[in-house]
């Protein structure tokens, strides 16, 4: 598989900073979405998983989170939602039909 070329955000060009290499160890479907993602809105992985990062509140309460961020701090810190739990969140978010 042969990569793109590689794409530049906005906020990659805003930094100045040179970048550093991490090594991440990621799921394959993770992966996939990301690569997918990543075509879909011309950027890179490593520019998403950057903003992301950017983005945490640092040496806050986690009360402090967006709710996207603090149900992948759930995630990160290896809580397993049941499907039982995803059902009562789409019952939230969309009422019962």
């Amino acid at each position: 598989m042969s990569k793109p070329a590689r794409r530049v955000s906005t906020s990659a060009r805003r930094t100045a900073a040179p970048k550093q290499a991490k090594n991440l160890l990621l799921d394959p479907d993770a992966i996939a979405r990301g690569e997918a993602f990543s075509r879909q809105h011309d950027t890179t992985i490593s520019q998403l998983v950057s903003d992301f990062l950017r983005n945490l509140p640092v040496d806050s309460d986690h009360r402090d989170f967006t709710p996207a961020v603090a149900r992948l701090r759930g995630v990160a810190a290896g809580a397993r939602a049941s499907v039982g739990d995803y059902k009562e969140y789409l019952r939230k978010k969309y009422g019962t039909r």
